[in-house]
């Protein structure tokens, strides 16, 4: 992923209002007990393939990324197409401001939570719904576990407080949910063992695997 990625992230962003941990595209995320780092974020896509074109590296470009009915394709080509460099540096400054906002917010909420991974019912009863998306994403931060919450979601988690409705599980994957006690919300998370495997058949001709038995 490359700094337009990113952009493109950050316009979905607003348009869906989200509550986020990270403005953009982060640079790093943990999926299936891997960490995936982003390492060219700070290049625009431009900067790259001049790179490419000048060292003579090979590079693809996947022929889907023409088709603006997906809606961050139409971003790309309709709308940050259109923007000129300096126009994309201003909107890159926004982001990094509002990224360094929002550290300085989860700092006050970090305070709130319990073991990382729970806050008191008590302490969530208190907070703004922004506060209360805010919080959650902080605890799925915590699991390396990067998603949005949405205030539907802070709706039915309050009115299953309101209503004593202890039985709640808001599952953010199969191993993965928030679970309602009287006291606590809490993240659970269970232990799954993955196991990765390719089936050259379904290898399409943009990849190569290279190995050898050890």
């Amino acid at each position: 992923h490359n700094l337009d990625d990113s952009l493109e992230t950050y316009f979905m962003q607003k348009e869906r209002n989200s509550i986020v941990s990270n403005y953009g595209l982060a640079s790093s995320y943990k999926r299936k007990n891997m960490e995936i780092i982003r390492p060219l974020l700070c290049y625009f896509k431009s900067q790259l393939k001049e790179y490419c074109i000048t060292n003579n590296t090979p590079f693809i470009i996947d022929p889907t990324n023409s088709d603006i009915t997906y809606k961050r394709n139409y971003y790309r080509h309709v709308i940050l197409s259109k923007l000129t460099n300096s126009e994309k540096i201003q909107i890159v400054e926004e982001m990094k401001t509002k990224n360094e906002q929002l550290i300085e917010e989860k700092k006050k909420l970090k305070k709130l939570l319990i073991d990382n991974l729970s806050i008191s019912i008590d302490s969530y009863k208190d907070l703004s719904k922004y506060d209360k998306c805010l919080t959650l994403i902080i605890i799925l931060d915590n699991a390396k576990l990067f998603k949005e919450i949405s205030f539907k979601t802070i709706n039915e988690i309050d009115n299953c407080i309101l209503n004593n409705n202890y039985k709640y599980k808001l599952f953010i994957n199969n191993s993965t949910y928030f679970s309602l006690d009287k006291n606590l919300i809490s993240l659970v998370i269970k232990n799954v063992d993955y196991k990765l495997s390719f089936n050259n058949k379904d290898l399409t001709n943009y990849f190569k695997i290279n190995y050898k038995i050890l």
